[in-house]
Protein backbone atom coordinates (compact mmCIF):
# COMPACT_ATOMS: atom_id res chain seq x y z
CA UNK A 1 0.00 0.00 0.00
CA UNK A 2 2.76 1.92 0.73
CA UNK A 3 4.41 1.65 -2.48
CA UNK A 4 0.88 2.34 -3.85
CA UNK A 5 0.84 5.93 -2.11
CA UNK A 6 4.32 6.56 -3.28
CA UNK A 7 3.21 5.92 -6.96
CA UNK A 8 0.06 7.85 -6.86
CA UNK A 9 2.29 10.97 -5.42
CA UNK A 10 4.96 9.90 -8.41
CA UNK A 11 2.28 9.91 -10.64
CA UNK A 12 0.98 13.14 -9.74
CA UNK A 13 4.21 15.00 -9.63
CA UNK A 14 4.99 13.79 -13.25
CA UNK A 15 1.15 14.94 -14.19
CA UNK A 16 1.92 18.24 -12.67
CA UNK A 17 5.11 18.45 -14.17
CA UNK A 18 2.84 17.99 -17.45
CA UNK A 19 0.82 20.06 -17.15
CA UNK A 20 2.79 23.08 -16.26
CA UNK A 21 3.34 22.42 -19.66
CA UNK A 22 -0.20 22.39 -20.47
CA UNK A 23 -1.28 25.06 -18.29
CA UNK A 24 1.44 27.35 -20.17
CA UNK A 25 0.61 26.35 -23.47
CA UNK A 26 -3.64 27.01 -22.21
CA UNK A 27 -2.29 30.20 -20.72
CA UNK A 28 -0.61 31.14 -23.86
CA UNK A 29 -3.76 30.30 -26.29
CA UNK A 30 -5.99 31.74 -24.27
CA UNK A 31 -4.04 35.22 -24.71
CA UNK A 32 -3.23 34.41 -28.23
CA UNK A 33 -7.14 33.92 -28.61
CA UNK A 34 -7.52 37.30 -26.28
CA UNK A 35 -5.34 39.13 -28.78
CA UNK A 36 -6.63 37.62 -31.93
CA UNK A 37 -10.03 38.62 -30.70
CA UNK A 38 -8.94 42.50 -30.28
CA UNK A 39 -6.75 42.73 -33.43
CA UNK A 40 -10.00 41.19 -35.42
CA UNK A 41 -12.37 43.68 -33.63
CA UNK A 42 -9.90 46.24 -34.95
CA UNK A 43 -9.58 45.16 -38.26
CA UNK A 44 -13.33 44.95 -38.20
CA UNK A 45 -13.37 49.25 -36.64
CA UNK A 46 -10.54 49.68 -39.49
CA UNK A 47 -12.51 48.32 -42.30
CA UNK A 48 -15.74 50.17 -40.80
CA UNK A 49 -13.78 53.67 -41.12
CA UNK A 50 -12.59 52.37 -44.58
CA UNK A 51 -16.21 52.25 -45.82
CA UNK A 52 -16.82 55.43 -44.49
CA UNK A 53 -14.32 57.04 -45.58
CA UNK A 54 -14.68 55.57 -48.91
CA UNK A 55 -18.76 57.59 -48.69
CA UNK A 56 -16.74 60.81 -47.81
CA UNK A 57 -14.51 60.23 -51.18
CA UNK A 58 -17.56 59.48 -53.10
CA UNK A 59 -19.58 62.82 -51.60
CA UNK A 60 -16.40 64.97 -51.76
CA UNK A 61 -16.07 63.86 -55.27
CA UNK A 62 -19.76 64.36 -56.15
CA UNK A 63 -19.28 67.92 -54.56
CA UNK A 64 -16.60 69.28 -56.11
CA UNK A 65 -18.00 67.82 -59.39
CA UNK A 66 -20.52 69.99 -58.61
CA UNK A 67 -18.25 72.88 -57.68
CA UNK A 68 -15.96 72.40 -60.75
CA UNK A 69 -19.78 72.31 -62.85
CA UNK A 70 -21.36 75.65 -60.83
CA UNK A 71 -17.83 77.31 -61.48
CA UNK A 72 -17.69 76.49 -65.06
CA UNK A 73 -21.30 78.07 -65.72
CA UNK A 74 -20.39 81.02 -64.20
CA UNK A 75 -17.07 81.75 -66.06
CA UNK A 76 -19.35 81.19 -68.91
CA UNK A 77 -21.64 83.41 -67.43
CA UNK A 78 -18.80 85.75 -66.66
CA UNK A 79 -17.83 85.45 -70.24
CA UNK A 80 -20.79 85.99 -72.38
CA UNK A 81 -21.68 89.32 -69.26
CA UNK A 82 -18.14 91.05 -70.42
CA UNK A 83 -18.91 90.37 -73.85
CA UNK A 84 -22.60 92.03 -73.38
CA UNK A 85 -20.39 94.68 -71.65
CA UNK A 86 -18.45 95.32 -74.29
CA UNK A 87 -21.71 95.33 -76.86
CA UNK A 88 -23.33 97.74 -74.54
CA UNK A 89 -20.34 99.78 -74.31
CA UNK A 90 -20.17 99.75 -78.89
CA UNK A 91 -23.55 100.74 -78.63
CA UNK A 92 -23.20 103.88 -76.20
CA UNK A 93 -20.02 104.68 -78.00
CA UNK A 94 -22.31 104.51 -81.59
CA UNK A 95 -24.92 106.37 -79.91
CA UNK A 96 -22.78 109.43 -78.34
CA UNK A 97 -21.74 109.92 -81.85
CA UNK A 98 -24.90 109.92 -83.40
CA UNK A 99 -26.09 112.06 -80.84
CA UNK A 100 -23.04 114.57 -81.25
CA UNK A 101 -23.69 114.83 -85.51
CA UNK A 102 -27.46 115.40 -84.91
CA UNK A 103 -26.26 118.18 -82.64
CA UNK A 104 -24.49 119.74 -85.01
CA UNK A 105 -27.05 118.91 -88.36
CA UNK A 106 -29.71 120.62 -85.45
CA UNK A 107 -27.25 123.66 -85.06
CA UNK A 108 -26.49 124.05 -89.03
CA UNK A 109 -30.72 123.45 -89.21
CA UNK A 110 -31.49 125.96 -87.29
CA UNK A 111 -28.79 128.71 -88.48
CA UNK A 112 -30.40 128.22 -92.16
CA UNK A 113 -34.24 128.32 -90.28
CA UNK A 114 -33.09 131.75 -88.74
CA UNK A 115 -31.41 132.87 -91.95
CA UNK A 116 -34.66 132.53 -94.09
CA UNK A 117 -37.08 133.34 -91.13
CA UNK A 118 -35.05 136.69 -90.98
CA UNK A 119 -35.16 137.10 -94.98
CA UNK A 120 -38.72 136.83 -95.22
CA UNK A 121 -39.59 138.65 -92.16
CA UNK A 122 -36.83 141.22 -91.94
CA UNK A 123 -36.55 142.01 -96.05
CA UNK A 124 -33.10 140.51 -96.48
CA UNK A 125 -32.61 140.07 -100.34
CA UNK A 126 -35.76 138.10 -100.65
CA UNK A 127 -37.97 139.33 -97.92
CA UNK A 128 -41.79 139.62 -98.03
CA UNK A 129 -41.73 143.00 -98.40
CA UNK A 130 -39.12 143.20 -101.41
CA UNK A 131 -41.55 140.20 -102.86
CA UNK A 132 -44.65 142.60 -102.35
CA UNK A 133 -43.30 145.67 -104.82
CA UNK A 134 -41.69 143.18 -106.97
CA UNK A 135 -44.45 143.60 -109.34
CA UNK A 136 -45.73 140.47 -109.41
CA UNK A 137 -49.22 139.74 -110.00
CA UNK A 138 -51.42 138.18 -107.02
CA UNK A 139 -51.10 135.00 -108.54
CA UNK A 140 -47.19 134.50 -108.70
CA UNK A 141 -46.78 136.49 -105.60
CA UNK A 142 -49.04 134.01 -104.05
CA UNK A 143 -47.15 130.85 -105.07
CA UNK A 144 -43.56 132.99 -104.34
CA UNK A 145 -45.25 133.66 -100.81
CA UNK A 146 -46.45 129.76 -100.18
CA UNK A 147 -43.45 128.47 -101.68
CA UNK A 148 -40.98 130.18 -99.14
CA UNK A 149 -43.56 128.87 -96.49
CA UNK A 150 -43.35 125.06 -97.36
CA UNK A 151 -39.23 125.79 -97.49
CA UNK A 152 -39.49 126.87 -93.77
CA UNK A 153 -42.05 123.98 -92.90
CA UNK A 154 -39.37 121.75 -94.52
CA UNK A 155 -36.64 123.21 -92.31
CA UNK A 156 -39.18 122.97 -89.19
CA UNK A 157 -39.31 119.43 -89.50
CA UNK A 158 -36.00 118.22 -90.34
CA UNK A 159 -35.13 120.32 -86.94
CA UNK A 160 -38.04 118.44 -85.19
CA UNK A 161 -37.06 115.27 -86.50
CA UNK A 162 -33.19 115.59 -85.77
CA UNK A 163 -34.42 116.68 -82.13
CA UNK A 164 -36.96 113.43 -81.66
CA UNK A 165 -33.78 111.07 -82.75
CA UNK A 166 -31.85 113.19 -80.23
CA UNK A 167 -34.18 112.50 -77.51
CA UNK A 168 -34.49 108.63 -79.04
CA UNK A 169 -30.85 108.39 -78.45
CA UNK A 170 -30.69 110.30 -75.31
CA UNK A 171 -33.18 107.88 -74.25
CA UNK A 172 -31.46 104.71 -75.66
CA UNK A 173 -28.11 105.97 -73.81
CA UNK A 174 -29.58 106.55 -70.35
CA UNK A 175 -31.21 102.76 -70.88
CA UNK A 176 -27.60 101.53 -72.39
CA UNK A 177 -25.90 103.29 -68.90
CA UNK A 178 -28.66 101.77 -66.25
CA UNK A 179 -27.96 98.53 -68.42
CA UNK A 180 -24.07 98.07 -68.23
CA UNK A 181 -24.68 99.61 -64.20
CA UNK A 182 -27.16 96.76 -63.38
CA UNK A 183 -24.00 94.23 -65.98
CA UNK A 184 -21.48 95.51 -63.93
CA UNK A 185 -23.55 94.92 -60.21
CA UNK A 186 -23.67 91.03 -62.04
CA UNK A 187 -20.55 91.00 -63.16
CA UNK A 188 -19.18 91.64 -59.39
CA UNK A 189 -21.73 89.63 -57.97
CA UNK A 190 -20.58 86.80 -60.92
CA UNK A 191 -16.59 87.61 -59.44
CA UNK A 192 -17.53 87.31 -56.26
CA UNK A 193 -19.40 83.74 -56.57
CA UNK A 194 -16.14 82.51 -58.01
CA UNK A 195 -14.05 83.47 -55.38
CA UNK A 196 -16.38 81.79 -53.05
CA UNK A 197 -16.95 78.63 -55.14
CA UNK A 198 -13.15 78.57 -55.94
CA UNK A 199 -12.03 78.66 -52.46
CA UNK A 200 -14.86 75.88 -51.35
CA UNK A 201 -13.02 73.96 -54.12
CA UNK A 202 -9.58 74.36 -53.29
CA UNK A 203 -10.80 73.46 -49.43
CA UNK A 204 -12.59 70.33 -50.86
CA UNK A 205 -9.20 69.40 -52.72
CA UNK A 206 -7.56 69.64 -49.49
CA UNK A 207 -9.86 67.58 -47.44
CA UNK A 208 -10.33 64.43 -50.32
CA UNK A 209 -6.70 64.84 -49.98
CA UNK A 210 -6.29 64.27 -46.42
CA UNK A 211 -9.54 61.90 -46.56
CA UNK A 212 -7.50 60.11 -49.13
CA UNK A 213 -4.04 60.00 -47.08
CA UNK A 214 -6.38 58.42 -44.40
CA UNK A 215 -8.05 56.18 -46.52
CA UNK A 216 -4.33 54.91 -47.28
CA UNK A 217 -3.08 54.94 -44.11
CA UNK A 218 -6.06 52.99 -42.52
CA UNK A 219 -6.14 50.21 -45.55
CA UNK A 220 -1.98 49.97 -45.09
CA UNK A 221 -3.28 49.86 -41.26
CA UNK A 222 -5.65 46.79 -42.09
CA UNK A 223 -3.43 44.73 -44.22
CA UNK A 224 -1.01 45.14 -41.16
CA UNK A 225 -3.60 43.68 -38.62
CA UNK A 226 -4.82 41.27 -41.28
CA UNK A 227 -1.10 40.04 -41.14
CA UNK A 228 -0.90 39.92 -37.94
CA UNK A 229 -4.12 38.33 -37.83
CA UNK A 230 -2.89 35.69 -39.90
CA UNK A 231 0.16 35.46 -38.19
CA UNK A 232 -1.48 35.12 -35.14
CA UNK A 233 -4.06 32.43 -36.58
CA UNK A 234 -0.81 30.30 -37.37
CA UNK A 235 0.35 30.48 -33.80
CA UNK A 236 -2.80 29.85 -32.63
CA UNK A 237 -2.72 26.54 -34.84
CA UNK A 238 0.78 25.98 -33.70
CA UNK A 239 -0.35 25.94 -30.34
CA UNK A 240 -3.53 23.92 -30.74
CA UNK A 241 -1.61 21.50 -32.58
CA UNK A 242 0.87 21.40 -29.67
CA UNK A 243 -1.75 21.01 -27.63
CA UNK A 244 -3.19 18.24 -29.44
CA UNK A 245 -1.17 16.49 -31.43
CA UNK A 246 -3.68 14.62 -34.11
CA UNK A 247 -6.42 17.58 -34.38
CA UNK A 248 -8.00 15.79 -37.15
CA UNK A 249 -8.61 12.66 -35.45
CA UNK A 250 -11.58 12.26 -33.23
CA UNK A 251 -10.63 13.48 -29.69
CA UNK A 252 -9.65 10.47 -27.06
CA UNK A 253 -12.87 12.02 -25.15
CA UNK A 254 -15.13 10.72 -28.00
CA UNK A 255 -13.92 7.64 -28.05
CA UNK A 256 -14.68 6.54 -24.03
CA UNK A 257 -16.07 2.95 -23.68
CA UNK A 258 -15.28 2.46 -27.40
CA UNK A 259 -10.78 2.09 -26.24
CA UNK A 260 -9.27 -1.49 -26.41
CA UNK A 261 -7.81 -2.73 -23.41
CA UNK A 262 -3.67 -2.43 -22.86
CA UNK A 263 -3.77 -6.31 -22.61
CA UNK A 264 -5.63 -8.56 -21.86
CA UNK A 265 -6.35 -10.47 -18.89
CA UNK A 266 -8.94 -10.26 -16.15
CA UNK A 267 -8.96 -7.16 -13.23
CA UNK A 268 -7.22 -8.20 -10.20
CA UNK A 269 -7.91 -4.93 -8.66
CA UNK A 270 -10.29 -2.41 -9.41
CA UNK A 271 -10.48 1.64 -9.41
CA UNK A 272 -11.73 3.68 -6.84
CA UNK A 273 -11.89 2.61 -2.66
CA UNK A 274 -11.52 -1.14 -1.81
CA UNK A 275 -9.62 -3.73 -0.25
CA UNK A 276 -6.49 -5.01 -1.03
CA UNK A 277 -6.81 -8.47 -1.92
CA UNK A 278 -3.12 -9.52 -0.83
CA UNK A 279 -2.60 -6.96 2.27
CA UNK A 280 -5.88 -7.31 3.88
CA UNK A 281 -6.43 -3.45 3.91
CA UNK A 282 -8.44 -0.09 2.59
CA UNK A 283 -7.14 1.68 -0.13
CA UNK A 284 -7.92 3.95 -3.16
CA UNK A 285 -6.32 2.45 -6.29
CA UNK A 286 -6.24 5.27 -9.21
CA UNK A 287 -6.29 2.70 -11.94
CA UNK A 288 -7.11 -0.73 -11.84
CA UNK A 289 -4.64 -3.90 -11.69
CA UNK A 290 -5.06 -6.77 -14.33
CA UNK A 291 -4.07 -10.48 -14.29
CA UNK A 292 -2.03 -11.47 -17.37
CA UNK A 293 0.80 -13.97 -18.56
CA UNK A 294 4.84 -12.82 -18.65
CA UNK A 295 5.86 -10.96 -21.73
CA UNK A 296 2.40 -9.96 -23.23
CA UNK A 297 2.88 -7.06 -25.31
CA UNK A 298 1.55 -3.94 -23.25
CA UNK A 299 -0.21 -1.98 -26.32
CA UNK A 300 -1.79 2.07 -26.26
CA UNK A 301 -4.67 3.09 -25.46
CA UNK A 302 -4.84 5.69 -27.69
CA UNK A 303 -2.34 7.66 -30.10
CA UNK A 304 0.09 10.14 -28.00
CA UNK A 305 3.56 10.81 -27.68
CA UNK A 306 5.81 8.97 -24.73
CA UNK A 307 6.04 11.96 -22.00
CA UNK A 308 8.12 9.26 -19.37
CA UNK A 309 9.53 5.87 -20.02
CA UNK A 310 11.79 5.02 -16.84
CA UNK A 311 12.37 2.35 -13.73
CA UNK A 312 9.97 3.39 -10.81
CA UNK A 313 10.61 1.96 -7.42
CA UNK A 314 7.86 -0.79 -6.69
CA UNK A 315 6.35 -0.76 -9.79
CA UNK A 316 9.12 -1.87 -12.28
CA UNK A 317 9.62 0.43 -15.43
CA UNK A 318 6.29 2.75 -15.71
CA UNK A 319 5.32 4.76 -19.30
CA UNK A 320 3.20 7.41 -19.66
CA UNK A 321 1.78 8.66 -22.79
CA UNK A 322 0.62 12.24 -23.37
CA UNK A 323 -2.63 11.65 -25.91
CA UNK A 324 -3.03 15.76 -25.96
CA UNK A 325 -5.83 18.09 -24.43
CA UNK A 326 -5.11 16.81 -20.77
CA UNK A 327 -5.01 13.18 -20.73
CA UNK A 328 -2.79 10.60 -19.96
CA UNK A 329 -2.39 6.82 -20.08
CA UNK A 330 -0.45 5.15 -17.37
CA UNK A 331 1.42 1.37 -17.81
CA UNK A 332 3.66 0.12 -15.30
CA UNK A 333 4.92 -2.96 -13.86
CA UNK A 334 6.52 -3.88 -16.92
CA UNK A 335 9.21 -6.01 -17.69
CA UNK A 336 10.72 -4.33 -21.08
CA UNK A 337 10.12 -1.23 -22.51
CA UNK A 338 10.41 -0.54 -26.48
CA UNK A 339 9.70 2.92 -26.37
CA UNK A 340 11.52 5.93 -25.10
CA UNK A 341 10.55 9.38 -24.21
CA UNK A 342 9.17 12.15 -26.55
CA UNK A 343 8.41 8.64 -29.28
CA UNK A 344 4.99 9.24 -30.86
CA UNK A 345 3.00 6.15 -30.86
CA UNK A 346 -0.16 4.83 -32.75
CA UNK A 347 -3.04 3.15 -31.04
CA UNK A 348 -2.57 -0.61 -30.39
CA UNK A 349 1.28 -0.03 -31.04
CA UNK A 350 3.39 -2.28 -28.37
CA UNK A 351 5.08 -0.06 -25.64
CA UNK A 352 6.71 -2.22 -23.36
CA UNK A 353 6.47 -6.01 -22.20
CA UNK A 354 4.65 -7.25 -18.98
CA UNK A 355 6.42 -9.31 -16.40
CA UNK A 356 8.62 -7.64 -13.74
CA UNK A 357 9.66 -9.67 -11.32
CA UNK A 358 7.27 -10.18 -8.43
CA UNK A 359 3.86 -8.50 -10.17
CA UNK A 360 1.19 -10.86 -11.60
CA UNK A 361 0.06 -8.55 -13.91
CA UNK A 362 0.12 -4.83 -15.64
CA UNK A 363 -1.53 -1.86 -13.57
CA UNK A 364 -3.02 1.11 -15.94
CA UNK A 365 -4.47 4.42 -15.24
CA UNK A 366 -6.39 6.96 -17.21
CA UNK A 367 -5.90 10.56 -16.01
CA UNK A 368 -7.40 13.69 -17.36
CA UNK A 369 -6.09 17.04 -16.69
CA UNK A 370 -4.28 15.21 -13.89
CA UNK A 371 -6.85 13.62 -11.94
CA UNK A 372 -7.74 10.22 -12.47
CA UNK A 373 -10.69 8.40 -13.79
CA UNK A 374 -12.32 4.32 -13.68
CA UNK A 375 -10.34 2.94 -16.59
CA UNK A 376 -13.21 0.61 -17.00
CA UNK A 377 -15.97 3.57 -18.05
CA UNK A 378 -13.42 4.36 -20.78
CA UNK A 379 -12.49 0.81 -22.31
CA UNK A 380 -14.89 -1.14 -24.21
CA UNK A 381 -16.49 -4.13 -22.94
CA UNK A 382 -15.58 -7.57 -23.14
Amino acid sequence: MTGQILFGRFVVFILFALSVGQTALADELSASRERLLRIQERIESTDKSLQQNKTKVRSLRDELRAVDKELFSLARKEKNLKKKLADNQRQQDESRKQISLLRKQIEAQRQTLEKRIGSLYKGGGGGVIKLLFSGMGPAELDGQFRNMLRIVHHDQKILNDYRQQQETLNRKLESLEELKQRQQMDLAELKKSRKVLARASKLKVQILSKVRKDQRLLTSLKKELESKASRLSGLLKQLETAGDQDKNDSPLARQRGKLPWPVEGKVRISFGPQRHPDLGTLFDSNGIEINTEEQTPIKALWKGRVAFASAFKGYGNLVIIDHGSGYHSLYAHASRMVKRVDDHVKQGEVLAFSGYPGTSGVYFEIRRQGKPVDPETWLSRR
